[in-house]
């Protein structure tokens, strides 16, 4: 359960920091821009079976060392950080502390429509248990906005699904702030 909240929060992180304009904002972009802070609050109400339940995630990263790189329409994204994290289903807390998250790593393409970016690919790539994991893949939408050197990517959205009999909404509502290097 543990594993499924960290990669929770990095697919959140992650898309917490996409967001841009058109081709004169791609370039705007380009160069490393380190990431200063990151918060995030995940609501999700599912029915399974006819059975309906609610999760709520919020947290915040800290102890941050995390990299995102634009190059013209491509992305890498390095690091590590720790978040703390706060789950509870139906209301109940079922985990809180501090997770640490290391050799965080990804790339793909974007493209940008105003405030808006949108990407594809890997926004990043985590070991667990000595086993890779790749996730958080595109296409994901976020807005952003630069006011000199800093970089805020907020995003405000809803995610409905539907599969093998599970109906699923995720709201989420992240903020993210980088400063270019």
């Amino acid at each position: 359960m543990k594993l499924t909240f960290q990669m929770l929060f990095l697919c959140l992180f992650a898309l917490s920091i996409f967001s841009c304009g058109d081709d004169d904002e791609v370039s705007t972009l380009d160069g490393t821009w380190t990431a200063v802070s990151s918060e995030f609050d995940v609501t999700n109400n599912s029915v399974v079976s006819g059975t309906a339940f609610s999760t709520q995630s919020t947290g915040t990263a800290t102890d941050l060392d995390y990299d995102l790189v634009f190059t013209g329409s491509n992305f890498t994204t390095s690091g590590s950080y720790t978040y703390n994290v706060t789950t509870s289903v139906d209301g109940a807390v079922v985990s809180s502390g501090l997770n640490p998250v290391s050799d965080v790593s990804g790339a793909g393409t974007y493209t940008v429509d105003g405030s808006v970016i949108t990407i594809e690919g890997s926004l990043f790539e985590v070991e667990s248990n000595g086993q890779s994991i790749l996730a958080a893949n595109g296409p994901q939408t976020a807005n952003f906005t630069i006011e000199g050197d800093v970089l805020t990517f907020s995003q405000n959205e809803v995610i409905t699904s539907e599969q093998s009999g599970v109906t699923s909404t995720s709201t989420i509502i992240s903020t993210s702030v980088w400063e270019r290097q």
